[in-house]
């Protein structure tokens, strides 16, 4: 039997509780434009072909391949003299003619397993390929010369019938060396036999394999990097200790090097954080491995084992973390090196020769490319996130004009003026303003308060607000269920145009708290990790952290209520109990805090509990509330922080669990009362709050699916104002990072635009 709707429902407030004066809207012009060619003209602009939710602007360059809707292209190799062109994606092989641009069939996986993150090979004879699925098999087939595809066999590559999630694949002789991501293995395989023959341990989530030129070797990256030494701080990955640094993010990546006739191990090769792809030069001298996380290329000499070199591969080696390089390949003629930037939506081109400090041009690419390879004049790009995009076939530029006009391009697209302009130096006789110019200005601002909620769209709450841009026949939760955020919406600004970067939980942490995500997260995230991570696995945690790290090491104070918290109930199991427990103000259910990123825990109030949807955010307003009164006590508040109120996220019709209306207004009263004790606290002078969802994943949205909730609140914000300017996740993170007077994180939060329109420079 269904619950009954709470009473306290019944009790909601009938207007948001703080009390402070409003004014009159100002008569704001219509924002919403047509994307421009000029500099910075996004910010003004719907998202939607043309404008990524990223911020980012798509102008791929050559001819565009749609392989259909949710479709994300994983690895590409060519056949039959480069004839075929294959596209492992997420769900299917699309064998593509190369010279016609055009799709010959598709291969649906079989056993509804879809294509792992990684792993596409081609046998010597160059009509056999080989592919892995996200469970636990090896797959075997054959294209024809007309282009068709057959599957010959499966192969089970699984541990007590428990997944192994397969990867990288490399072959020999009939014989298939596989990475076992779970296992942390080798699998060497008998093609013909369909027989696993042994395994060969080595690092952590181990996850391409590129054989040496003679074939006598196997260069193995950890993404993960080596095992974990006596001492170091761990965390786990699917069910693996990873060595992790004091942000939680992996300490270290590695090359395992293995001997292919004996099957042994021989040596390990220490590299940069997050190893992904890889590939040998021409001459076979040379092993060229990406560093996810590393924004790099480490160059290996494949005889000593040795780091020659590293090669930076962002735009300009000043800008911070960001182009997550993804793919590597070679010209035909090995002059040029090829490098996929995922984070800057481009490939890279790069003289192996003579590397300079940044790549010599850039090629504009269609969503979050991950995957390239060349036939003689052509170059094909496999793009992750596509829209409408998913494979790309680029003529190579034969002339300085050509090459100058695709790096214009590609530099407009991931906003490289808007990068430089965000490290500015800052003048250092600028007065206080709530949003300074530059960074390192003075800010009237010192207190951000952050919370963080789950999965609405725009139109699905406030779609009945009467102005803006909102469709009242999709609104599901509207004024009478969550009047609060109504209330927010009306007396500061109601932002119309703001969007969620991500889709699911998975990566709308990532982006809320990181404003970045990487390639080993995007390309697998719709499938499900090596294990469904909330966000909080450690191999997907970006090379720039987490917001509060880089606060942090700029001596900024911090305090976190449930952000990243699994909260496990140890008394009362139902949501009933705990809410009962809470109206009666018992014991009678109980909790305690299990956190996801552990070195998190020590900034965290251990009062206050984290995702567990059997607990009302009744009990969190109530947790943060108590902490607030002892630091109106003590007469000093952590500089930022960050609250976590996840209930409106609901759980369906669950009998036993309340309504998604119950849930949402449990959740509008929690943000409500969180905001009026904030309001009427002595900090509330030069505070700015701001209240978004992890991503939007419910609901429906008559602009764009993306399209969310993000409310402002505090003495500096405008009032009763309706903004139009496009701001997304990461736009929040940057203008946390401005207000505090410290750099952007990385580049995917140092291109999207400040939030400087929501605020005045004079408080009430």
């Amino acid at each position: 039997m269904r619950i009954a709707k709470p009473s306290f429902i019944n009790n909601l407030l009938g207007c948001l509780l703080i009390a402070l004066q409003t004014l009159h809207a100002q008569g704001i012009s219509d924002k919403r434009a047509p994307v421009e060619s000029g500099a910075a003209s996004w910010n003004k602009s719907l998202a939607g072909d043309k404008l990524l939710v990223n911020s980012q602007i798509l102008n791929p360059a050559g001819q565009s391949l749609d392989l259909g809707k949710g479709i994300r292209v994983l690895n590409l190799e060519f056949t039959h003299q480069k004839k075929w062109l294959i596209a492992k994606t997420n769900r299917n092989l699309s064998i593509i003619d190369a010279k016609d641009f055009k799709v010959m069939t598709h291969f649906d996986y079989q056993d509804k397993e879809s294509g792992s993150m990684n792993g596409l090979a081609v046998d010597s004879n160059d009509s056999t390929i080989y592919f892995t699925g996200l469970q636990k098999n090896l797959y075997v087939g054959n294209i024809s010369k007309s282009g068709q595809f057959t599957l010959a066999k499966k192969i089970d590559l699984s541990v007590d019938n428990k997944k192994s999630n397969p990867l990288g694949i490399a072959v020999q002789n009939n014989i298939a060396f596989v990475a076992l991501a779970i296992t942390n293995e080798i699998a060497v395989v008998d093609i013909s036999k369909g027989k696993l023959l042994s395994k060969i341990p080595v690092g952590v989530c181990p996850y391409a394999i590129t054989l040496s030129k003679d074939k006598k070797l196997a260069f193995v990256t950890n993404f993960g990097g080596p095992h974990p030494k006596k001492g170091d701080r761990t965390e786990k990955s699917a069910g693996t200790d990873v060595a992790v640094d004091e942000r939680s993010v992996a300490l270290r990546g590695s090359v395992t090097v293995i001997d292919v006739v004996s099957r042994k191990k021989i040596g390990e090769i220490a590299t940069r954080i997050h190893p992904e792809s890889m590939t040998l030069s021409p001459d076979g001298k040379l092993l060229y491995v990406v560093d996810d996380s590393g924004d790099g290329i480490s160059i290996i000499d494949a005889k000593t084992f040795k780091v020659t070199q590293t090669i930076n591969t962002k735009p300009d080696p000043s800008l911070p973390y960001g182009s997550l390089t993804a793919g590597l390949a070679f010209s035909t003629d090995g002059k040029i090196l090829f490098a996929a930037n995922a984070g800057n939506n481009s490939i890279a081109l790069i003289d192996p020769a003579h590397p300079r400090q940044e790549p010599y041009g850039f090629i504009a690419a269609g969503g979050f490319p991950g995957a390239v390879c060349v036939s003689g004049g052509d170059l094909f790009i496999g793009n992750v996130t596509s829209q409408k995009t998913a494979v790309q076939k680029v003529v190579l530029p034969t002339s300085k004009a050509e090459l100058n006009q695709y790096t214009s391009e590609a530099k407009k697209g991931f906003h490289l003026i808007d990068l430089f302009r965000a490290q500015a130096e800052a003048n250092l006789k600028a007065r206080p303003k709530p949003v300074p110019t530059n960074p390192g200005e003075p800010s009237s601002i010192k207190h951000v308060v952050y919370v963080i909620k789950e999965n609405k769209k725009y139109d699905q709450v406030l779609g009945d607000f009467g102005k803006g841009n909102s469709d009242p026949r999709l609104v599901e939760f509207p004024n009478e269920t969550t009047p609060n955020t109504h209330a927010l919406a009306k007396q500061f600004v109601l932002l119309d145009n703001y969007y969620c970067n991500g889709i699911n939980s998975s990566d709308g942490h990532q982006w809320a708290i990181q404003g970045i995500t990487t390639p080993y997260h995007e390309r697998d995230f719709s499938n499900g990790h090596c294990a469904y991570d909330f966000g909080t696995d450690p191999l997907s945690y970006a090379g720039s952290g987490f917001i509060w790290d880089h606060l942090l090491r700029k001596g900024i104070s911090f305090r976190n209520f449930g952000e990243t918290d699994l909260a496990e109930i140890t008394k009362g199991d139902t949501w009933t109990e705990q809410y009962n427990s809470w109206k009666n103000k018992n014991d009678s259910a109980q909790f305690k805090c299990v956190y996801a990123i552990g070195t998190l825990k020590k900034y965290s109030d251990m009062r206050f509990p984290g995702w567990n949807m059997n607990i009302p955010d009744q009990v969190r307003a109530d947790a943060f509330l108590k902490a607030l009164a002892e630091y109106e006590a003590a007469g000093s508040l952590p500089e930022f922080m960050i609250i976590y109120l996840p209930n409106d996220h609901t759980s369906g019709y669950d009998e036993k669990s309340p309504t998604p209306r119950a849930y949402v207004a449990d959740n509008d009263l929690a943000t409500g009362r969180v905001v009026e004790a904030l309001s009427k606290s002595s900090f509330w002078k030069d505070m700015v709050v701001f209240i978004n969802e992890d991503d939007p994943q419910s609901g429906t949205d008559h602009v764009d699916g993306h399209r969310s909730i993000c409310m402002v609140a505090g003495p500096y914000v405008k009032r009763d104002t309706i903004i139009s300017n496009f701001y997304n996740q990461s736009s929040v993170l940057h203008t946390i990072c401005q207000i505090f007077g410290v750099q952007p994180m990385n580049q995917l939060v140092a291109s999207a635009p400040l939030m400087t329109e929501c605020f005045r420079e004079t408080h009430d």
